[in-house]
């Protein structure tokens, strides 16, 4: 039978020195049947066609059981998976069925996404994807139409001595981006753990990194090997059962997780570029256990993990910090409007986004999301130092990270190095940046996403001896971490401070009198005055963020001011942290700590 070649191409492709080092580069290709329905991004003009299936039968009956066993309400449910209590789902397919005589084709509603937009299937075209969508357009019944393409992946600790990209750059370490020296600076001074969303195959346990914490699945996917089909649920976990029964896993994502946050000093495996202990990774699941997905799920994840609303899906308990992306697809539009829309979001609400430029060899500028503004691109250098030879290149790439012979976590055991296995492609070197990223933020707070890639781009190492760089184009190159570190050493610091009992020093007999009645009124005791920077004078374009510490040992946010001086009432043990801020960003917290003295009337 006659096969049409998806347009999409391989990203990238983890490449092991063990046993999958004979893999062909086809293994993860599929040919896509050309009768096979095509998938569509669409969003609607008239919405609601959108709204009437954002809730179907099937789903309406689950909420009505789910609110019975809950003893709550279908409309509280609603509100939770970001459902609307308007629209009829069988009135949606009535004007789906509208639109399919009216263009002869078959128009089947797949699922929902953010921004009000659905994904479609549909069949009885002659045509290809991109140009059915660009037809569809001309019909005025659709703001928008894009191809739903494939994307996929872009591939005392004992093996920490071949973790080259921790050392620093050398003519015998080209590809050193000095790690060391960087988490030797990273304090976390952020208050609490950072948050990283891997958008990849999903979690997988090991031995060497954190258990799973916050994640979904955003996978809807039908093959005939499953059991069942992959539809999304509130289980991340990169495993898929078979019709013959046995189990199917992919493992990237557990690779690109254990790049950013291995366990350190734990006497296993390999060290993460972030310390664990101040990392919490949440998993989005967009590729199947072949390592394949699509953009849809991809977009919906990076939605969902910036804050945003997805029907059908329960919001994030809070959004991350930053999201990392070691998949891609080939796109003859490059970055089309709603997936730009997406990211422009996740930079809007401070998220950073870092994405692997791709492994064909070729101009970043025909891929997604790596030729999408507002994200980081990455590419991948060899071991000395030069783009490798799979990395993608030009305009769109940003900054240069090791991707080559990386070792890394695995699922499958190779040889006598259980659990971990070499590897190399973007897929590596997008971590790489995006762990880096992770321990700027900690130290030196919250940063506008444009500031952070500024920096990445103004700290690369001069790739004079680049040949393919200065052909080709790698934008700011391999970067010096520790460079990025020091870059933001000059932000305001808070160095002075005190801490005093509010009415210490009262006590003549009518001081002890008001103290007395006051006492009726509020808990003069336990008043306690801190002062801060100037000791009291304000300073323009600085702002100071408050924060104390709970029983964990974390900051936890208070409030902003602009005066520096604040009066608590609480227990002279408690501990407040100040942080000063400026229009570049902030400097690290100050933890106030001390004894105070307190009025004769409070020792009775």
């Amino acid at each position: 039978m006659k096969t049409l070649k998806i347009t999409m191409t391989l990203i990238a492709l983890t490449l092991s020195t063990h046993a999958i080092a004979s893999l062909d580069e086809n293994t993860y290709k599929f040919d896509v049947m050309e009768k096979e329905p095509v998938r569509l991004i669409v969003k609607f003009k008239d919405q609601s066609i959108h709204n009437a299936f954002l809730l179907n039968p099937q789903k309406e009956l689950m909420l009505k059981k789910e609110a019975e066993i809950k003893n709550t309400s279908v409309s509280n449910l609603k509100e939770r998976y970001n459902l609307s209590n308007s629209g009829n789902y069988s009135q949606g397919f009535e004007k789906l069925e509208v639109l399919s005589n009216k263009n002869n084709l078959k128009f089947s509603h797949l699922n929902s996404l953010a921004l009000n937009s659905d994904v479609v299937t549909v069949e009885g075209s002659d045509v290809d994807a991109e140009t059915l969508a660009k037809q569809l357009m001309k019909t005025g019944d659709f703001q928008y139409v894009y191809v739903d393409h494939i994307v996929k992946k872009q591939f005392n600790d004992p093996l920490y001595p071949k973790q080259v990209h921790f050392l620093k750059n050398k003519e015998y370490n080209l590809s050193g981006q000095d790690y060391k020296g960087m988490r030797e600076m990273t304090v976390n001074n952020l208050g609490r753990k950072i948050r990283v969303g891997v958008v990849d195959s999903g979690y997988a346990a090991h031995e060497d990194i954190d258990p799973l914490n916050e994640g979904y699945d955003f996978l809807v996917d039908e093959n005939s090997s499953y059991l069942n089909p992959e539809t999304m649920d509130d289980d991340p976990t990169d495993e898929t059962e078979l019709v013959d029964g046995s189990f199917c896993h992919d493992g990237h994502g557990l690779s690109v997780a254990g790049l950013i946050g291995a366990k350190s000093n734990n006497g296993l495996g390999v060290a993460g570029v972030v310390n664990s202990e101040d990392l919490e990774l949440v998993y989005a699941r967009v590729l199947n256990c072949k390592g394949s997905g699509r953009s849809s799920g991809t977009l919906n994840a990076v939605a969902w993990l910036s804050g945003y609303d997805v029907p059908n899906v329960p919001s994030i308990s809070e959004p991350v910090d930053i999201i990392n992306l070691s998949l891609g697809g080939k796109s003859i539009a490059g970055c089309n409007d709603y997936e730009q829309g997406i990211y422009t979001n996740a930079m809007n609400n401070g998220v950073v986004v870092v994405v692997s430029a791709g492994n064909d060899k070729t101009d970043a500028a025909m891929y997604a999301p790596a030729s999408c503004d507002d994200v980081i691109t990455v590419g991948a250098t060899d071991n000395q130092g030069d783009l490798s030879q799979y990395s993608n290149y030009g305009e769109h790439v940003d900054v240069l990270a090791e991707g080559t012979n990386v070792d890394m976590l695995s699922t499958t055991k190779y040889g006598n190095e259980s659990l971990y296995f070499v590897g190399s492609g973007t897929s590596m070197s997008s971590p790489n940046i995006a762990g880096g990223v992770a321990n700027l933020i900690l130290t030196y707070g919250k940063q506008k996403p444009y500031k952070i890639k500024g920096i990445l781009k103004s700290n690369g190492y001069d790739y004079y001896k680049n040949y393919l760089c200065s052909t080709l184009g790698c934008g700011a190159g391999l970067v010096n971490m520790l460079d990025v570190m020091k870059s933001l050493s000059t932000l305001p610091n808070i160095e002075k401070y005190t801490k005093k009992h509010r009415y210490e020093g009262y006590e003549s007999a009518e001081q002890l009198t008001w103290l007395a009645s006051m006492d009726k009124y509020t808990d003069v005791c336990n008043s306690v005055k801190y002062t801060w920077g100037g000791l009291g004078a304000n300073h323009e374009g600085i702002t100071y963020k408050l924060y104390k510490e709970d029983q964990e040992g974390s900051m936890i946010y208070e409030e902003t001011l602009e005066f520096p001086q604040k009066i608590y009432t609480l227990d002279e043990s408690a501990v407040v942290g100040v942080q000063a801020c400026d229009s570049y960003g902030c400097g690290n917290i100050k933890r106030m700590i001390g004894k105070i003295k307190k009025p004769s009337y409070c020792e009775v």
